[in-house]
C-alpha cells in the first residue's frame, strides 16, 4: 500500500478545508497578517477627498481593495496584479494609486467598480496585499 497518495490527498483536504473556514462575512482584509495600519512591512496612507490618493511604503503589492465598513462589506473599487513574477521581481502595483483611476499593467474588477468616487462621509476600508496575504488596511472617510 502506497502511503505517499494518502498523504498528499490529506494534505490537499486540510488545506482546502482550511480556506474554506477562512471565508465568512467579514472582510478579507480580516485575515491579513498584521493587518491594522502597519502589517507585513506595509505602511498605509490615505489621502483626502473623495478620489483619494492611496500611498503605501514597504514594496508592491498585487491588490489593492475599497469597502464600506459594515454591514455586508460590499467592495466598491478593486484593482490588482496578480501575476507571480512582478511580485517576486518586486514590479506589481505601486505606490501611489489614485480612488478610481486604472494603475498601468493593473486588472480593474467591472463588479467592484460602483463608485469610481467615494461617498462623502461614508466610512471605507482601503486594503493592499500580496500574493502572501501579506498586507495592511486603513479605515477613512471621505
Amino acid at each position: 500500500m502506497k502511503k505517499l497518495p494518502l498523504l498528499i490527498i490529506g494534505a490537499v483536504l486540510i488545506l482546502v478545508f482550511g480556506l474554506i473556514s477562512g471565508c465568512g462575512e467579514d472582510s478579507v482584509s480580516d485575515s491579513i497578517p498584521g493587518a491594522s495600519g502597519g502589517g507585513g512591512g506595509y505602511v498605509l496612507t490615505v489621502g483626502a477627498g473623495v478620489n483619494p490618493t492611496y500611498t503605501w511604503t514597504g514594496g508592491a503589492t498585487n491588490f489593492l481593495a475599497v469597502q464600506i465598513v459594515g454591514g455586508a462589506w460590499p467592495t466598491v473599487w478593486q484593482v490588482s496584479y496578480y501575476d507571480a513574477w512582478p511580485l517576486i521581481l518586486g514590479d506589481g502595483l505601486v505606490s501611489p494609486v489614485t480612488h478610481g483611476t486604472k494603475p498601468a499593467d493593473a486588472n480593474v474588477y467591472e463588479i467592484f467598480a460602483t463608485e469610481l468616487t467615494l461617498t462623502g462621509g461614508t466610512l471605507y476600508r482601503v486594503s493592499i496585499y500580496n500574493l502572501a496575504f501579506e498586507g495592511t488596511y486603513q479605515e477613512f472617510t471621505p
